[in-house]
C-alpha cells in the first residue's frame, strides 16, 4: 500500500491524524528494512519473504526515479529466490551475509566508525556520538562489542524509535531528521554503492540500494513537518575517513546504485 509522496507532508491540508499515520507506517518500513540487514535469513523465513514482491512489503512507495530503481532490483532479487531451490538460495545469501556484514570481505563496512574515522576503524567518535544519541532517549545496543552502536540495523531502528516517541514536548519528526542528517545519510550511499559494486547476490545488492533510497526519500518526506527542514548538502557531509574517499555516490544526481557501477578498492 502506498500512504503517500515525499510531497505529502509538506501539504498545508495534512491534518494531525493523517501525520501520525504518515510517522507510524514510516517508523514500520524503517523496521522492516533494519530487519533485512540484521542477520542471516533462515529457510522458511526466506520463503515467507519471497512470497510478495518489495511493492507489497513498503507502505510508503516514494515517487522518485532513485527509489523505483532500487526498488526493482530489491524486486528482482527476490524473484531470483523463487526461480532457484531454496536450501540452495539460503547457502548463498548467508556466504553473502558474511561476506558483507560478518568478514567484511566486500570492504562495504555496515557501521558509520569505519567511513568516517581517519584510520577506517571500527568503534570509533561517530560510535560514541551514536550512542549518546541512545542513552538520551532510554535505548542501548543490546552488545556493542557483537554489534557496534553505528550499525545500520541498529540505526534503522533507533530512528524508528524517534518517530514513535509519544512523551510531551518531543517533536518526533524533527529528532529523527537531525539524527539522520547527523548519522545515517552522512555514510549509508557510500554503503550502498560498496555493497552494490561488490556483493554476489542481486538481493543483497536490492536491500543496500534500497535502503538508501528509502532513508533519502523519508528524509525528504520529513522536510515537509515544521522545523525539519533539511540542510544543504555541503552541510551535511562530515569530514570521510580513507574508505570514503574511495567512492563519489551518485545519489544526488538521482540514479540508483547498480552493481559494477562503483569504482573499485
Amino acid at each position: 500500500m502506498s500512504e503517500g509522496s515525499p510531497e505529502a507532508a509538506g501539504n498545508d491540508s495534512v491534518g494531525l491524524a493523517e501525520s501520525a499515520t504518515i510517522i507510524r507506517v514510516l517508523a514500520e518500513d524503517l523496521l522492516f528494512l533494519a530487519s533485512l540487514h540484521e542477520r542471516e535469513f533462515e529457510a522458511d523465513e526466506l520463503r515467507e519473504l519471497a512470497a510478495h514482491p518489495m511493492t507489497d512489503r513498503l507502505n510508503i512507495l516514494f515517487q522518485t526515479e532513485r527509489f523505483a530503481q532500487s526498488l526493482k532490483l530489491a524486486d528482482d532479487g527476490l524473484a531470483r529466490l523463487r526461480e532457484t531451490e531454496i536450501e540452495v538460495f539460503t547457502d548463498q545469501l548467508a556466504a553473502d551475509y558474511s561476506d558483507i556484514y560478518l568478514t567484511h570481505k566486500c570492504r562495504a563496512a555496515p557501521t558509520e566508525s569505519v567511513w568516517l574515522d581517519e584510520d577506517g576503524l571500527e568503534r570509533q567518535q561517530p560510535m560514541f556520538e551514536v550512542r549518546r544519541w541512545y542513552e538520551d532517549f532510554g535505548v542501548s545496543a543490546p552488545n556493542w562489542r557483537t554489534r557496534p552502536d553505528d550499525h545500520i540495523a541498529l540505526q534503522l531502528q533507533f530512528v524508528a524509535h524517534l518517530l514513535m516517541l509519544e512523551e510531551p514536548g518531543i517533536e518526533p519528526p524533527r529528532l529523527a531528521g537531525c539524527f539522520l542528517d547527523e548519522h545515517l545519510l552522512v555514510w549509508v550511499d557510500l554503503f550502498a554503492s560498496r555493497v552494490a559494486e561488490r556483493c554476489s547476490t542481486t538481493f543483497y545488492a536490492g536491500v543496500a540500494t534500497l535502503t538508501a533510497a528509502y532513508v533519502d526519500a523519508a528524509r525528504e518526506l520529513i522536510a515537509g513537518f515544521p522545523e525539519c527542514e533539511r540542510p544543504a548538502p555541503e552541510r551535511r557531509r562530515k569530514a570521510a575517513g580513507p574508505i570514503a574517499q574511495e567512492i563519489e555516490p551518485t545519489a544526488e544526481d538521482g540514479q540508483a546504485y547498480m552493481p559494477g557501477a562503483a569504482p573499485g578498492w
